[in-house]
C-alpha cells in the first residue's frame, strides 16, 4: 500500500505547550496516517498555525482557538 493510500484527511486538534503556555487549536486540517497516527499539514496550515500562535505569545494562560483553512 502506498503512503498516499494510508493518509486520510481529517480535522484534528493541534496542541502545543510553549513558554509556559498551552495552546489548543481545533478543526485543523491534516492528513493522518491510518497506521501510525502521524499527522501531516499543508504549508498554508503551518503558516496559519505559526501566525496564530506567535500572535498570542504575549498573552498569559491557555488559549483555545478554531482554525479553518
Amino acid at each position: 500500500m502506498s503512503i498516499n493510500k494510508k493518509l486520510i484527511p481529517q480535522k484534528i486538534t493541534y496542541s502545543l505547550y510553549k513558554d509556559e503556555q498551552f495552546y489548543s487549536i481545533e478543526n485543523v486540517p491534516a492528513r493522518v496516517n491510518i497506521e501510525t497516527g502521524e499527522q501531516y499539514f499543508s504549508p498554508k496550515t503551518v503558516k496559519n498555525l505559526h501566525q496564530l500562535i506567535l500572535g498570542e505569545m504575549q498573552c498569559s494562560g491557555s488559549k483555545k482557538h478554531d482554525l479553518r483553512c
